[in-house]
């Protein structure tokens, strides 16, 4: 997020940096600088956000690049005025937590190396009211974006990240008596790169993993 505060008119207005995640999963080797532009215009009711501009080799960063981007309008703006009003804040403070939830599942995605995440290409002037502006609670346009993995390495990591759920699925199907949803999530527990998988937790599927013996724990 990115704060401005208009002290004239006393309000707080907060953008949405989601999109500077396309630096991150396209060009995080070669980007020195990142320069988050907020659309300050008072015209127009809607603004369309693209994907960040290459500005080319900045001496200021290193021999390394800048690339501008473009934060739309603002995810919410918030007055001084308001802050009596409940029933306003809590509609902005509700659309305001739908869009940090998109913020995290990002943050959570990239730490898992998974090339994806959420990003608004459509905002609208002044923010918006969940149930009012957007019945969605979101400003504009939501939309999302999916890389290609490049390395065995990348995806070694990208699956690391996802046994906990799948390891959670396996359970459930075994201990349900759905050995068809066992069978077809197998595939998937055979791609988890090596320690991924608890010993525990491959005793108890041996359909998937055969007899596994787990060691005692070193005295």
């Amino acid at each position: 997020m990115l704060a401005v505060v208009n002290k004239n008119k006393r309000t707080l207005s907060l953008y949405s940096t989601l999109p500077a995640w396309f630096v991150y999963h396209q060009h995080k080797a070669e980007c020195g600088i990142i320069e988050l532009v907020p659309n300050l215009r008072k015209s127009g009711s809607v603004c369309g956000v693209d994907q960040p501009k290459d500005l080319g080799v900045d001496p200021a960063a290193g021999g390394r690049k800048r690339f501008r981007v473009e934060l739309g309008f603002p995810i919410t703006t918030i007055s001084v005025d308001e802050l009596d009003d409940e029933k306003a804040l809590n509609k902005k403070k509700v659309s305001l937590r739908k869009v940090l939830d998109l913020g995290a599942q990002s943050a959570r995605y990239a730490q898992m190396q998974t090339p994806f995440f959420w990003w608004f290409n459509l905002t609208i002037r002044g923010g918006f009211i969940c149930g009012d502006t957007n019945p969605d609670g979101y400003n504009g346009g939501l939309a999302w974006w999916v890389g290609t993995c490049k390395t065995n390495e990348q995806l070694a990591e990208m699956m690391r990240g996802l046994a906990p759920a799948l390891m959670s699925a396996a359970l459930l199907f075994r201990n349900v008596g759905r050995r068809d949803l066992l069978n077809a999530i197998a595939p998937a527990m055979l791609l988890l790169p090596p320690g991924a998988v608890f010993p525990e937790v491959m005793k108890a599927l041996p359909e998937i993993y055969g007899n596994v013996v787990t060691s005692p724990p070193a005295a």
